[in-house]
């Protein structure tokens, strides 16, 4: 059992990647959870956005191993308390397959792909940049663990 961040963005900030490192260094060993960058494809003013977004999509497909569930974070997806995600969390990890969260690039993903996903995550309804999408569920994953765990960062 593997959870996976796959994203699609530039060089990230240091702040970001300082935040991230952290609340993944504290997710216990078997929790096996590692994050991967996809660069996004250069636009200009020729550019099809339907084709980028599908060559995206293609670029975050190859780091997805076949039987992985994909978790597309979207606006449109269930939102959860952190408890409820912590619940969301066992439940995939008594399912026994890997987890690939995905953060879509800028313009998002085309219908079809949106529908290839096995389940679409809302962090919120606000539009959130991609490095504190990152931040805030890196961060989730770390309390859904000491929920589950009964680990006191959680104290609500």
């Amino acid at each position: 059992m593997h959870f996976s961040l796959i994203y699609v963005g530039e060089k990230p900030a240091a702040w970001a990647e300082q935040v991230c490192s952290e609340y993944a260094k504290r997710l216990p060993p078997q929790f096996g959870y590692t994050q991967s960058r996809v660069t996004p494809i250069k636009r200009n003013k020729n550019t099809v956005i339907e084709t980028a977004r599908a060559e995206e999509w293609q670029r975050v497909a190859e780091k997805i191993s076949k039987d992985s569930l994909k978790v597309l974070l979207d606006e449109r997806g269930k939102q959860f308390s952190s408890k409820e995600f912590a619940q969301q969390l066992d439940h995939w990890q008594l399912n026994g397959k890997d987890v690939a969260f995905i953060i879509a690039g800028a313009d998002g993903v085309n219908d079809a792909d949106r529908k290839s996903a096995d389940f679409l995550l809302a962090l919120s309804q606000l539009t959130l940049p991609h490095e504190l999408a990152r931040v805030l569920l890196t961060e989730q994953l770390y309390r859904g663990w000491s929920i589950l765990n009964q680990h006191p960062y959680h104290r609500a």
